[in-house]
C-alpha cells in the first residue's frame, strides 16, 4: 500500500523506525540518506511524490514540525498531533 503522506503512517510504526535507527547505525545512515527505501523495510511505501526529510536532533538543536492543516482530521491524525511537545536541554 502506498501512503501519500507521512501522517498516514501510524505513530507506533514511526516509533519502531526511530528505535531501529537508534540500534542500527547502518539503518540510521540509510534513513538519513534515502528515507523512502529505509521506511519500506517496515512495510510502509510512501509515494515518491512525497518528499521525506529525516533530521537528527542534538543536545543543542531541536525541531518543531508543524502538521499540514486540513479541513477535518481523522481520529488517528488527532491522536498524532495531540500530546504536546517536549524539549530536553542538558
Amino acid at each position: 500500500m502506498i501512503q501519500e503522506d507521512m501522517t498516514a503512517i501510524p505513530r507506533d510504526l514511526k516509533e519502531k523506525i526511530i528505535q531501529k535507527a537508534r540500534q542500527d547505525e547502518i539503518f540510521k545512515n540509510q534513513l538519513l540518506t534515502n528515507p523512502h527505501n529505509a521506511i519500506t523495510r517496515f512495510g510502509a511505501h510512501i509515494s515518491k511524490k512525497v518528499e521525506v526529510k529525516v533530521m537528527e536532533e542534538s543536545a543543542r538543536v531541536a525541531y518543531l514540525v508543524l502538521p499540514v492543516l486540513q479541513e477535518e482530521m481523522t481520529d488517528e491524525e488527532l491522536d498524532m498531533v495531540a500530546g504536546g511537545i517536549c524539549f530536553i536541554y542538558s
